[in-house]
């Protein structure tokens, strides 16, 4: 009798630690804001150079959605390329 009373108090004693961890555990969990993501959009097209779009300076085409995501986010003004070495 003694030794299945002592288990029990064991397992309760292990299940109330468990209990109590999990609570603060959760707790910390609740309090962390996590840091919101940047929206990205990548456009890709065949053959556009960078200066193919009026957001970026061309006034002979007209491009007036991608003018309006230049407008609200960022835009890069200095376009880096390397070309492909084929052997």
């Amino acid at each position: 009798m003694k030794n299945t009373r002592s288990i029990l108090l064991v397992k309760l004693r292990g299940l109330s630690l468990g209990g109590i961890l999990m609570g603060i555990l959760m707790a910390c969990s609740a309090a962390y804001v996590r840091a919101e993501l940047p929206h990205i959009v990548w456009i890709m097209a065949d053959d556009l150079g960078w200066s193919d779009l009026s957001c970026q300076g061309n006034g002979k085409l007209r491009t007036p959605i991608i003018d309006a995501l230049a407008s609200q986010g960022m835009l890069f003004r200095t376009p880096i390329r390397r070309t492909a070495h084929v052997l």
